[in-house]
């Protein structure tokens, strides 16, 4: 359980996010310059101290540096908003490549409240946000924990508003733009913050919480990202599902298009083929030191009946994240801050 604090800060573009841009409501890019990080190995902030462990560093697989042209891909930790522009990226097999690409592997799709969710979030920045600073915080004891699989930091944002500093991260999920997500990676107090605020959100039915489905099978194709808009609220209504099902759902339907072999059965036995390690909250709460998914639960199959309903409460999971490896200039795993 990591007691390290790391604060990244930078300045968010307001203008980043849908219909002006494409940055949905749970990731944002930040222009944030390689020394405008700092590291606290007590968690204490009066312990902060610059670390220029990012500079040339890199993702293992990838040839762009984490800090690319002094922008920060973040990723809003605990949460996950509806999808806004997923596309299946299906990967071809070893060997020559088919002769006719896979239809609709590239297709943008998105869910129902996902351009609410993005514009909402957007309209709030500019109406409360004082200037362009903000701030990534995150809980972390080691360079290997900061990034995800896709090169992306986890964390809290701030933003200062003319009543103090606001988490953004919070923000989100207290109006029912984005359903609580946890991954072994957090803590337990992150996660009962998160936790209380979808509680309540929940219970008045806000936002996404008025739509939640729990049929897998809703998948409505004709719904893809619609670049710059117009905002049209009223026609994005519609069943929303856990968005990590969801896009698992696109997966699934997109090879079923290309009739590939690995979506021959239902989609329950296609999320068996999946590695999606999972834990019940109240079990990591137990064990938050927890490394592994338990025998049984090393995919999401368990959770999705013969019906195709996917019946969890999404805030009632704890997910395995996928181990990343941060590079160091030299080539090197970045031992420490």
């Amino acid at each position: 359980m990591p007691i390290g604090l790391l604060i990244a800060t930078g300045t968010l573009d307001i203008g980043q996010f849908w219909p002006t841009k494409g940055s949905d409501a749970d990731t944002a890019n930040l222009s944030i310059t390689s020394s405008s990080f700092e590291f606290s190995s007590t968690g204490k902030k009066q312990d902060l101290k610059i670390t220029h462990m990012l500079e040339g560093a890199r993702l293992k697989g990838e040839t762009k540096p984490v800090l690319n042209n002094n922008k920060l891909s973040v990723r809003f930790q605990g949460i996950d908003a509806p999808e806004l522009h997923f596309s299946a990226d299906l990967k071809y097999p070893k060997g020559p490549k088919p002769k006719k690409k896979y239809i609709d592997n590239g297709t943008r799709y998105r869910q129902f409240l996902g351009e609410t969710a993005a514009s909402s979030l957007g309209s709030y920045l500019k109406n409360h946000m004082k200037g362009a600073t903000c701030r990534v915080e995150t809980r972390v004891d080691s360079p290997q924990e900061v990034f995800d699989v896709y090169g992306r930091f986890i964390g809290d944002v701030f933003v200062q508003t003319a009543s103090g500093w606001v988490d953004v991260n919070h923000w989100i999920v207290e109006n029912g733009w984005a359903f609580p997500t946890y991954y072994n990676s957090m803590n337990p107090d992150e996660v009962n913050a998160i936790q209380r605020l979808a509680d309540q959100a929940q219970k008045a039915s806000k936002g996404i919480w008025a739509h939640i489905t729990p049929n897998t099978a809703l998948w409505d194709e004709k719904l893809v990202f619609r670049p710059g808009g117009p905002i049209q609220a009223a026609k994005d209504i519609g069943p929303v599902m856990m968005p990590k099902i969801f896009r698992r759902r696109t997966r699934y339907q997109v090879a079923r298009k290309n009739n590939l072999p690995v979506v021959s059965g239902s989609f329950t036995h296609y999320l068996g083929t999946l590695s999606d390690g999972w834990i019940t909250r109240k079990a990591f709460m137990a064990n938050p030191k927890i490394k592994n998914a338990p025998k049984g639960q090393g995919n999401l199959s368990p959770l999705v009946d013969v019906h195709e309903l996917f019946s969890t409460n999404p805030g009632d999971l704890v997910l395995f994240e996928a181990p990343s490896t941060l590079l160091g200039k030299n080539g090197k795993p970045v031992p420490k801050f």
